[in-house]
Formats: structure tokens, sequence, C-alpha cells
């Protein structure tokens, strides 16, 4: 199915479901995601500690480790090592070419990215676009908070994708943004009161939309009118999306056509540093006592105060009347259980980690340790290489699309290298198993000797980023 983006009556009901209640909260969701992970944790805590108590919140020491910046990057490391990129069959020039466009329009940096925002909402955005002022190539990778997507009811496939930025239903969530568009550059969470633009994609319309409101007097007040009208483009007064397709891959990390099940992270974050801040503040007050006073009435204000050195002491009036109450102060040490409470934190961190497939956690909680030396212990000690993996496997297909927007735009530009059966093939580089070169030759010799393996099997077993065809070769 083809949306008509030229269509004011599609357009308007498009913009009417990005800002409905359900595709706002989304982008709030991505947005206080994005922000608990880049270390602005501190504010949603204080939130959550003042909702729960009102009274002695001002009182509080606040944690804010990021446990969700701990995570994720642990996870995010299918590109920590750029992988293999080649035009399958293809001589040099061509794959010259596909590295001289990854290098210009930045993509070494952008597939990083792209897979630090996909381990953190579980879908992810990006544009492979080519500028029309110089021809040069700009990959982008966007956060949740920045698109909306209609994709195909039956297939999946992506048939508009609509950019708008952060407007102030979405940043105000972060407690630091005034709604007032500065000249100079802001804090993310610090953007302008309301999106005015949006710029829409399909397969055949590029459109750019700007919305206004404006007051209207009604016989029940004035109101805000919203109207939509299309901004008209110097050179491409059709509307039209010249490359004829739509220039973004979608990933989502689940099968389903809507968007993926929003990933608990966040709220998960917030948490642990709820409870971390409980923790704190009661091994705070533990120096903190309460002095209490019993004495007959007459004796008020009789109270004197003797200092000697480092020691302070009361001088307390006795009556020498045997039937009047002794005058006695008691100093109450608070004492909480502060093992147990420290137990309890690191259980929910160990099942946080464990949910999100980080399963050492055997240093988070160790005698002598804080929360955040044992989560990095932890973390460190942990094998997430199947997530890894199971990664790369996506972004194989990820950048198979991105290979097939970037000949379609080869091809309109002229001159193309690229032929249309062209395809991309891409290697990720497998680790080495850390064992000494010794017992990697110790293993290969049994195994040949025993008839196990072939020598180009034992080459390949030396280096895990060898192909078959080259082991064969090299072994011949």
């Amino acid at each position: 199915m083809n949306i008509d983006l030229t269509d004011k009556g599609v357009v308007t009901q498009i913009i009417t479901d990005i800002e409905g209640s359900e595709e706002r909260d989304r982008k709030i969701e991505a947005f206080d995601s994005w922000q608990v992970y880049s270390g602005n944790v501190r504010p949603y805590v204080e939130k959550v500690v003042q909702e729960n108590r009102p009274k002695s919140f001002k009182g509080y020491t606040i944690s804010d480790i990021s446990l969700s910046k701990m995570i994720v990057d642990t996870k995010a490391k299918a590109y920590k090592e750029q992988p293999l990129r080649s035009v399958e069959g293809s001589d040099q020039t061509k794959n010259d070419r596909l590295k001289e466009i990854y290098m210009e329009g930045g993509a070494l940096r952008q597939m990083p990215f792209l897979d630090t925002v996909t381990n953190l909402h579980k879908h992810s955005l990006i544009w492979v676009n080519n500028l029309d002022e110089t021809s040069e190539y700009q990959f982008m990778t966007l956060q949740g908070y920045e698109y909306s997507i209609v994709r195909n009811k039956d297939t999946g496939d992506l048939e508009a994708v609509i950019l708008n930025y952060g407007n102030l239903d979405i940043t105000n969530n972060s407690h630091s943004g005034d709604g007032i568009d500065n000249f100079i550059a802001e804090s993310q969470a610090d953007s302008s009161a309301q999106s005015k633009v949006y710029a829409m994609w399909s397969k055949e319309n590029y459109v750019l939309v700007k919305v206004e409101r404006a007051k209207v007097a009604t016989v029940n007040g004035e109101v805000y009118k919203k109207s939509v009208d299309f901004i008209i483009q110097k050179g491409n007064p059709q509307q039209k999306n010249v490359l004829g397709r739509i220039p973004f891959v979608f990933l989502s990390q689940e099968m389903a056509i809507d968007y993926p099940t929003r990933s608990p992270l966040k709220e998960q974050t917030v948490t642990s540093n709820y409870l971390a801040s409980e923790y704190y503040t009661s091994a705070n007050i533990q120096g903190t006592g309460q002095m209490v006073f019993s004495y007959p009435e007459k004796y008020e204000g009789m109270f004197s105060k003797i200092t000697t050195g480092l020691l302070t002491a009361l001088k307390l009036p006795q009556s020498s009347n045997p039937d009047d109450k002794p005058t006695t102060a008691d100093y109450i040490n608070p004492s909480p259980d502060l093992a147990g409470q420290k137990d309890a934190v690191m259980t929910y961190m160990k099942q946080v980690m464990n949910e999100h497939g980080l399963k050492n956690t055997s240093a988070v909680g160790s005698e002598g340790q804080d929360f955040s030396s044992g989560l990095q212990m932890a973390i460190a000690n942990s094998s997430v290489q199947d997530i890894i993996e199971a990664n790369q496997q996506i972004y194989t297909q990820v950048e198979k699309e991105m290979f097939e927007i970037i000949k379609t735009w080869e091809a309109l530009r002229g001159n193309s290298v690229f032929s249309d059966d062209d395809e991309l093939e891409i290697i990720f580089k497998k680790p080495k198993v850390m064992i000494s070169d010794a017992e990697v030759l110790a293993n290969i010799e049994k195994r040949l000797s025993l008839g196990l393996i072939e020598k180009w099997e034992a080459l390949m077993i030396l280096d895990p980023n060898m192909g078959e065809k080259e082991a064969k070769e090299k072994a011949a």
C-alpha cells in the first residue's frame, strides 16, 4: 500500500495520531530512558523518593548509579571491532567505493551508536541520506523520541517515516527544560515549546508540513485551533521522493509489526537507586541519635552543660524528696539493619542483571564492596557473547538494506560503480578463545593425528576470521 502524503487529510490524520496520548507517551518514555542511560538519573530518583517519603525526602542521600548504562554498554559490543565488508564477488573498485561512502558519511561512528540505541530501546532507525548540495553521504541513528513510523500491517515493511524533534510535552519530564528555544546550543531536555514542522517520507513522496495553533473565539471562550499546511519546497514543488524508496532502515528486536515491548531498564535503574538511597540514608542516620529527658516539672530550664575536651556532659538537678521522680537523660541511637537492607538492594540488582542476560552476579554484594564496584565487577565478568552474536545477525540484515539504499542513491546521482545484482557481504570477527598458544597448538596436533580435522580446518582454528576458501588455498 502506498500512502499519499500529498493528501492533506492523510497527513492531518498522521499528525493527530502522532500528537495523541499513546505516541506521545512512547516518546516521553524513550526520552526518559535516554536521560537515565546518559547519567541524568538523579531527578528521577528524587521524584520517587519524594513520592514515597513526602515528609522526609529532603534529608535523603540520593544514589545515582546508572545501572542502565552498565548493562547496555556491556551488551552493545557488536561493533567493538568493525566487521569486514565487501561487495560479494566484485572487484576492488566497488569495495573501495563502499569504504569511501562509509567513511564519508560517518557510518563507522553511527553503527556502534545504533547498537547502543537498539539495546536500550529494543528498536532503532538509521537514516541513509545523500545531501543535495554536495552529494555527500550522511548516516544518522535517530532516537526513539525523534521519529514516528507507519508500517504495513501484513508485512511490517516501512510505509512512512515522520521526523519531528522533541517538544515541551516530551522534554519537560526531565525537570530541566524551560520550553524556550535559544540561539545557542541547548541541553536535549531544554528544546523549543512545540514542534512546528514535520518531515515525512513515503516511497513516492517527501513532504514538509507546518502545524500552527491559533486562538479562536467561540461561545465557550477562546480555544486553540490547529491548522496543517504544506511547505512548498524549492526545486520540488510536486513533493516527490526522488529516491523512489524510503531512505531509512527500521530495526526491531521483536518480530511484531508494532513497536517492541517497552524495555523496563529505566524503571529498574530508578528503583535500584531508590533502594540504594534508602540504604545510604539509613547508614547516615546511624550517627544521629536522640536525647530523651525525664524530669519533674519544677526543674524545667535548670540543666547546665559541662564540656571537657571532646566530651560534653549534662549536670542534671535531682530532688531531695524521695517521692519525686529522678531526673534522667537517655541517648537513643538508631541501629537500622544495614546488612539486611544491602542484601535486599543487591538481590534486586542481581535479578535485573539476570533478566537482561548478564548471568554472572556472584560479585554483586561481596564483602567490603559498595554497589558500584560490585556491579562493575559482576558485569565485567559476565559473558554476553551470545547476545552480541544475536545482535550481529540482525545488524547484518540492516547493513544489507543500507547497501540497497546506497545503490539507489548512487544510481540517482549517476556514474555508479554498483550493479543492481550486487550484494553486501559482511563478516563480524569472532573473538579468539583466551588460551595459551602452546595449548592451541597441542590441541590442533592431537586432532590432526587422530584424523579429526584437516589441515585447512586447523588454519581456521588458529584464525577464526579466516574463511573456508582462504584456508583451503593456504593449506594447498
